[in-house]
């Protein structure tokens, strides 16, 4: 059975039934974990269907982030229905560095609503899908993580979840009303000292600049230049003077922080596995090529001048 895009399940018993049948196997040899988010916008005041919704989400994905489809695998509508989203055998778009391999990655869900204290409820139709997902995960001893333990920047799934309170919904424990919300303390420039930002034109071209960006978000000697590479397809594809060519016997510094912060081969060399990696963890297309100008260099220029690389 072949995954259905847009194919919409009435409940979230519906689709764990469907799923189970069909990548029940893939799901225990394949998927690592499984990882929860909000939209935070569309919320439940947003009256367009869950199918309405989940196709702008796609639109947002592919035509302005440029990613190969919709992040998330599965959308969970307020009413509790589930629409599906991204191949399961593709990895999500899930946290820059824990969207894993192609062959081991995590299934990532979104929730339609904005669940930080104040705004929407988890609760009724739309919370008992989110059980029932979670709790088939769990019980294929897959471990449920929420965005924000993988940026701590983030409130995802919402301030108004407490982690406890969830995952003992997930395995039965009782809990009491007061224990569902407890403070979730997200770090701030006060509590933490952010990365510096970058001001880069969002252009998909490797430059001088984006290079120096890169340097300084890594913390390498920001002079500009990748040295001592190959001459290839990869290097070729860069910008301005910022490629230095030589013997390839030393790599460059910068490239081997981020193959290390990727999970890529540190060698300090760039070159088709390198890009294809980080085109992986970034969420991009994935064809292991750099093109002028490159959707991955977008969304690394976006990453960088956030401060999120």
């Amino acid at each position: 059975m072949a995954w259905i895009k847009n194919k919409v399940f009435k409940n979230g018993t519906e689709f764990v039934k469907w799923l189970d049948k069909n990548f029940g196997k893939y799901i225990e040899d394949h998927i690592s974990e499984l990882h929860v988010h909000h939209t935070w916008k569309p919320n439940h005041s947003n009256k367009q269907s869950l199918l309405q919704l989940h196709e702008n989400m796609r639109h947002y994905h592919v035509g302005t982030r440029g990613w190969q489809d919709i992040g998330q695998h599965v959308s969970i509508g307020k009413n509790g229905d589930a629409a599906l989203g991204r191949d399961i055998k593709i990895m999500p778009a899930s946290a820059f560095g824990h969207n894993g391999t192609p062959n081991w990655h995590p299934f990532m869900f979104e929730m339609i609503g904005d669940f930080d204290k104040g705004h929407d409820k988890l609760d009724g139709d739309q919370l008992d899908t989110v059980m029932a997902i979670s709790q088939y995960f769990n019980n294929k001893g897959k471990k449920i993580r929420f965005h924000r333990e993988m940026d701590n920047h983030k409130s995802c799934p919402g301030t108004g979840i407490s982690k406890d309170w969830y995952m003992a919904k997930v395995t039965g424990k009782k809990v009491t009303q007061n224990e569902s919300a407890p403070k979730v303390e997200i770090k701030s420039s006060t509590t933490k000292k952010s990365k510096t930002k970058a001001n880069l034109k969002v252009d998909g071209k490797w430059g001088n600049s984006t290079t120096e960006a890169l340097q300084k978000a890594l913390g390498t000697t920001q002079d500009g230049i990748i040295s001592n590479q190959y001459d290839n397809r990869i290097t070729r594809a860069f910008y301005g003077t910022t490629i230095h060519f030589s013997d390839g016997k030393k790599g460059s510094m910068v490239v081997k922080s981020m193959q290390s912060k990727i999970g890529s081969n540190v060698d300090g060399l760039l070159g088709p596995n390198t890009i294809g990696r980080l085109q992986q963890n970034l969420g991009t297309p994935y064809d292991k090529k750099l093109s002028r100008p490159s959707a991955v260099v977008k969304e690394l220029q976006r990453r960088l001048n956030a401060g999120k690389f």
